[in-house]
């Protein structure tokens, strides 16, 4: 991952360029709701509990216990990698490095490494439902969430831009293993094969 070299205890160039082009505009008054809307709706909370109804609805409604396990995969996965390189790099978020401490779980965003892995297999999972055009309506909505909590890590000065990138790319890749698992399942396959006959 290109962010990952770039990366050093230090805020790289363009790290600072960016957090100061938005420290030199006054963005929060306008959006501070919906930007820390979207900081929860992405945390370990909210994900572990989409898991959660993902697993009991498919489970209670149609008797299918595999999209909860595949939600719960695509969690646990990108917490522990996350958590992992968090603890390699121990980098500070831009409130701690202005105080002076170089030190912290900056790298990479564990906020955006879930949403791509977890909101995007959810995305996979309602989607097998679907036809055409409620597939691209089901990607459109999941990547505009992804990129409004990109947004919401930078604007309420949570991360560096470059924790964001990497953490884009953490969830990227869980998450197209996580894709993997899916079209091996049975369950899933079976559905995707009769939406097409």
């Amino acid at each position: 991952m290109v962010a990952a070299f770039l990366v050093r205890q230090h805020p790289s160039d363009i790290d600072r360029e960016v957090q100061s082009g938005l420290d030199s505009r006054s963005f929060e008054p306008l959006l501070e709701l919906p930007m820390e809307a979207l900081e929860l709706a992405s945390s370990s909370r909210a994900s572990f509990m989409l898991g959660v109804a993902v697993g009991l609805f498919f489970a209670m409604r149609r008797a299918d216990w595999r999209p909860g396990v595949l939600m719960m995969i695509a969690f646990v996965g990108v917490v522990i990698q996350a958590d992992v390189l968090k603890s390699v790099f121990a980098r500070a978020d831009p409130a701690d490095w202005a105080t002076g401490d170089v030190t912290g779980s900056s790298f990479p965003s564990g906020h955006i490494a879930q949403a791509v892995a977890v909101w995007g297999t959810f995305g996979i999972i309602v989607a097998m439902g679907l036809g055409r055009r409620g597939r691209i309506a089901v990607g459109v909505c999941v990547a505009a969430l992804i990129a409004g909590s990109a947004l919401s890590r930078l604007v309420l000065g949570a991360h560096w831009i470059t924790d964001v990138v990497g953490g884009l790319g953490v969830g990227g890749v869980w998450f197209a293993l996580v894709c993997a698992v899916a079209l091996s399942m049975p369950s899933l396959r079976s559905q995707e094969a009769d939406e097409h006959a």
